[in-house]
């Protein structure tokens, strides 16, 4: 199965501000619905609180939680660690899985990633409470990279590089 990270992240690794992303990206909101349906998405409790705690269409929803339970969810699955959430996915035959934050679900996500989603957004965000770990990028390869620039609907100009994993990634099993 490929893991895939899908991020977008601030030049100084910022991806969250108050439980919220600090800024607003119509179009790389678009893009992530585009690469993530039909698939299933990984999430952390705060990343599905704030996206409404409710599924994302076409997708199977699965929240990594110690605290929600399935009965109070309408999460597709639940399970507590990001591992067994992994092996639920393989098990449900997904051949490709998004992990989409928030940022200590990405630190565990990293050792088991294949591929990396990066949206590098054109700005710092100084009083940013989440970010996106280190990422070592003489471990990844890029295949594909494109540029989108700020407009009405966009408040920052991206950069969008899809990239693979150069050596093995870590099991999950």
């Amino acid at each position: 199965m490929e893991i895939w990270i899908i991020v977008a992240t601030a030049r100084d690794r910022a991806i969250g501000r108050d439980g919220t992303m600090p800024w607003r990206l119509s179009d790389d909101l678009r893009r992530l619905k585009a690469a993530t349906t039909g698939h299933a998405v990984i999430m952390g409790r705060h990343t599905w609180e704030s996206i409404g705690a409710r599924p994302l269409p076409n997708r199977h929803n699965v929240v990594v939680s110690r605290t929600l339970q399935s009965s109070d969810s309408k999460a597709d699955a639940i399970y507590p660690t990001l591992e067994e959430a992994l092996r639920h996915c393989q098990r449900a035959g997904y051949e490709r899985t998004y992990v989409m934050g928030g940022g200590q679900l990405y630190k565990a996500a990293l050792p088991y990633a294949t591929h990396l989603n990066l949206t590098r957004v054109d700005t710092v965000v100084p009083d940013a409470d989440t970010h996106f770990p280190e990422l070592d990028m003489a471990k990844w390869l890029p295949l594909e990279e494109q540029c989108f620039p700020a407009d009405e609907r966009n408040d920052y100009p991206v950069t969008q590089t899809l990239y693979k994993r150069i050596d093995s990634a870590e099991s999950y099993e």
